[in-house]
């Protein structure tokens, strides 16, 4: 039961936020690598944006979001490699990713100046970082109130 809820509430907050989002991160996403890293993937929410055979990198610590993150990735035709890692201590060499992705994330991060350090230290010299971050919802009570819940 707890397995439907899960996956019934991640239904609808994706249909949401690609309502919201999914111009943006279609622009975002041009021209992406065939590799890339994407910090707090969750639940794969921007798997739909990512040509099909990308790897993806996903350090993600909420173990009970892999299971759906693999299926979503199966979904979406995305080779996924998962590390329960957080953003602050990511399991990646130096230099090593050409592109690291954080979408709606830092705003959970314990460190984020930390955070934003370990994405220098495993981007490539050329690499991109792209991002789509998000502030308090002052203004739109239903939303405020949902992330006062999970504490955004």
């Amino acid at each position: 039961m707890i397995q439907k809820i899960t996956y019934w509430f991640f239904s609808v907050v994706d249909a949401y936020m690609h309502y919201k989002y999914g111009s943006r991160k279609r622009k975002l996403f041009i021209g992406h690598p065939e590799e890339l890293v994407e910090i707090g993937a969750g639940y794969g929410a921007n798997f739909r944006y990512l040509e099909p055979g990308t790897k993806v990198i996903a350090i993600e610590p909420n173990a009970g979001l892999h299971r759906i993150l693999r299926e979503r990735a199966q979904n979406f035709e995305i080779d996924l490699v998962v590390y329960e890692a957080f953003a602050e201590e990511m399991p990646l060499s130096e230099a090593s990713a050409e592109m690291v992705v954080s979408s709606l994330v830092l705003c959970s991060v314990k460190d984020p100046e930390k955070a934003i350090s370990e994405i220098k230290r495993i981007l490539k010299p050329e690499g991109k970082f792209i991002y789509l971050e998000h502030v308090k919802a002052h203004n739109q009570p239903i939303i405020g109130f949902v992330q006062r819940l999970i504490k955004v």
